[in-house]
């Protein structure tokens, strides 16, 4: 599970890169994918492992160094009775079996979580349990097509520690 999500945040966190080269634009990451199998919700509890978990801090630092924003998209589509279609014809599971229904939905909620919490951290959003992604798609047009980037330089570059004040202005009410 590890190898998979530090490769899957690695091969991320490149793309991120290569977008960095496109300059003055927002940029949109789409990444299609049913969610790493790594608890990236559990920063410091049993059973963490440092190493996905600074593979998804370089690939969300990537992507905000690019301008980019991470939409995750599960494929996956809509769980039966919180679990994965693919899982369905399997339950009920033979005694015995470790493997339970609320396993699936815990392993469900986990992949989801990280679909979730990488788009969150880039502004983006994740667009989980469904079946139609019309919506989604819709969405990130119309959030992609109208922005505002602001940047700023400071003239005096030998006290670029102190903070300044900026005043920002437009003509147009309501922005």
């Amino acid at each position: 599970r590890s190898s998979n999500a530090r490769a899957a945040m690695d091969g991320m966190a490149r793309v991120a890169q290569l977008l960095e080269g496109v300059r003055g634009r927002r940029k949109a990451l789409l990444y299609f994918s049913e969610g790493i199998d790594f608890d990236i919700r559990n920063m410091f509890g049993p059973g963490s492992d440092t190493a996905v978990l600074d593979s998804v801090r370089a690939a969300t630092a990537a992507a905000t160094r690019a301008n980019a924003v991470i939409y995750s998209i599960d494929p996956a589509g809509l769980p039966v009775a919180g679990v994965p279609v693919e899982m369905a014809g399997m339950l009920p599971l033979e005694p015995g079996n470790d493997i339970t229904e609320a396993a699936f939905r815990n392993e469900l909620m986990m992949a989801q979580d990280s679909l979730r919490i990488l788009a969150d951290e880039t502004g983006g959003y994740a667009a989980v349990n469904a079946n139609d992604f019309s919506g989604a798609f819709d969405r990130i047009v119309r959030e992609s097509s109208s922005y505002y980037l602001l940047g700023y330089y400071p003239t005096d570059t030998e006290q670029s520690d102190r903070f300044r004040q900026l005043d920002v202005r437009v003509t147009r009410p309501g922005v």
